[in-house]
């Protein structure tokens, strides 16, 4: 394998610890050692650039009960409802309300998942569904324009591949490159142990990337529940990624396939091992395990890429959300940007849910009149508040923040 090395520390050596993914020998290894608690953070003048707060326009009823999360498609934003209805509000980036998507609720599930497949459609995922295609593939998804109005219902998860019904947990496609991903789990209890697969022709797949099982039997281990798989569109780059619990390894697929392997190196204490899946706390009590290994990280979390950066976060142990820059190493906390007069000390991130999205040309995040709130009581003790921070701490809709990393 090639291995690109950025920068050197003392770390724990990444020899000790066993390879859970089976990697192509052909495939760059880039090593990204890091020490969180080094990263650095600044101002909002010393680190952003562009900033804008745009109000999103409610609709005349039926406003969004509990938002849950949100998403960039295209040039759309998509807010989804907490209460897994289905239900979805869309909005152009400049705020303006679009529409409503109304998901029947008899065929919506608790575990209804929204995909970004395409970046130029909606897609709804695991709907309850007894229609089946052409082929007697169950269509267990819903594909939507950007504009809301329902194109089709189609085989989402459900596949075929010669004559062989493959479940997977959801589908990718960068131009004319699709690809299938399958969480460890899926993999599993499919018998091939394969979690990722390039379609080639309708008669030929091709498997990239696997679980090797080589020393270890994973399929009768508890494995951390978390998301794993990762898109990031954005014009003329868009990638899948994968992230890999306690080997901290994420692979990144991108138009051609499987790009490369990003190898992460923390510090010693915030370093496990595939030792954790033997630890009998971990598999009886997880809760315990993590009270007495507070420091441990169990993978690279929420990864999305923005132009020459990845921003990711940490599943447990470390506190923060990163940007790295794949070009000169630096990496940036962006959850200790501090406000100041040229934004006028409005908050970047909401309290409650530091999300992050990107078009590609600028990052997103959401605040709420309760944050503008705490700002007002934070720098403007004593002193006359602006108008226009006034009326965005009485706006009681989402307020959409536009940024750039400079």
């Amino acid at each position: 394998m090639k291995i690109i090395h950025l920068f050197f520390a003392l770390f724990v050596s990444a020899s000790l610890y066993g390879q859970k993914l089976l990697i192509p020998d052909s495939t760059v290894i880039q090593e990204i050692r890091i020490s969180p608690s080094d990263a650095f953070g600044g101002t909002v003048s010393e680190l952003l650039d562009s900033v804008v707060y745009i109000k999103l326009e409610k609709p005349s009823k039926d406003w969004v009960g509990n938002l849950h999360n949100y998403y960039i498609i295209n040039d759309k934003l998509v807010l989804s409802d907490g209460l897994i209805k289905g239900d979805m509000w869309l909005y152009n980036l400049t705020g303006q309300f679009i529409k409503k998507l109304n998901v029947p609720s008899d065929i919506v599930r608790n575990n209804t998942i929204f995909y970004n497949v395409d970046n130029t459609h909606l897609y709804l995922s695991d709907i309850y569904s007894e229609k089946v295609n052409s082929d007697g593939v169950i269509t267990d998804g819903i594909k939507f324009s950007l504009n809301g109005d329902v194109l089709e219902e189609f085989p989402l998860r459900h596949k075929k591949y010669k004559g062989k019904k493959l479940l997977i947990e959801g589908t990718v496609r960068f131009d004319k490159d699709e690809f299938w991903f399958s969480r460890p789990q899926r993999a599993y209890k499919e018998s091939n142990n394969v979690i990722l697969y390039q379609k080639i022709t309708s008669e030929e797949i091709l498997p990239l990337l696997s679980i090797d099982t080589t020393d270890r039997d994973y399929s009768k281990i508890k494995i951390h529940n978390m998301n794993q798989f990762f898109t990031s569109f954005a014009k003329g780059v868009n990638y899948l990624y994968y992230s890999n619990p306690f080997t901290y390894e994420v692979a990144e697929v991108s138009k051609g396939g499987l790009n490369k392997v990003y190898k992460f190196i923390l510090p010693l204490k915030n370093t496990a091992s595939l030792e954790v899946y033997d630890n009998e706390t971990y598999n009886n009590n997880k809760f315990n395990f993590f009270k007495a290994n507070s420091d441990l990280v169990v993978a690279i979390d929420n990864i999305n890429r923005y132009k020459e950066y990845l921003l990711f976060n940490f599943n447990r142990g470390l506190k923060g959300r990163f940007a790295y820059s794949l070009s000169n190493g630096e990496l940036i906390n962006l959850a200790q940007i501090v406000p100041d007069q040229s934004n006028d000390y409005l908050p970047i991130f909401s309290s409650i849910n530091p999300h992050i999205v990107s078009d590609g040309t600028y990052l997103y995040s959401i605040i709420y009149s309760n944050d503008v709130n705490a700002c007002i009581n934070e720098f403007y003790k004593g002193k006359v508040v602006p108008d226009k921070i006034k009326n965005l701490s009485k706006f009681n809709n989402p307020i959409l923040v536009r940024f750039k990393l400079k």
